[in-house]
């Protein structure tokens, strides 16, 4: 197992542009994917009958988990992109993060995924086209 050796900053407004053209490469059609309502309903059929916040919490973890499988299949895209995000993240250099480790650089994309502020944020697009 790598060891941690980096923090990350909590996400504010400004990081949704760096959000946003991550997306843009990753291919906007193929994320909206993962927010089919298909996909939506069996998540919150998986989550079965959880209290409304644990069910928000489980769909939205579901959601999350194919974002990042989508996000892995297409990372040589978005490379430069994603190496400035996680760098404007944690306070590191963009040549630092492109020599991390690889698990330790996989675990810094899934901490940015599955950080509550990542996950809010989807939740609440997710909420207003309900």
């Amino acid at each position: 197992m790598n060891e941690k050796t980096y923090t990350l900053r909590m996400l504010k407004a400004d990081d949704l542009f760096s959000v946003l053209r991550i997306i843009n490469k990753i291919g906007l059609s193929e994320l909206k994917k993962c927010f089919d309502g298909e996909n939506v309903r069996k998540a919150m059929a998986d989550a079965g009958k959880e209290q409304e916040s644990d069910l928000t919490a489980a769909v939205g973890m579901q959601i999350m988990f194919d974002v990042a499988s989508l996000v892995v299949e297409r990372l040589p895209e978005c490379r430069k992109d994603l190496y400035q995000f996680l760098a404007s993240l944690s306070g590191m250099k963009e040549q630092e993060i492109a020599d991390l480790p690889m698990g330790t650089f996989a675990g810094m994309v899934m901490d940015v995924l599955q950080k509550d502020e990542f996950a809010d944020f989807f939740t609440q697009v997710f909420r207003s086209r309900s």
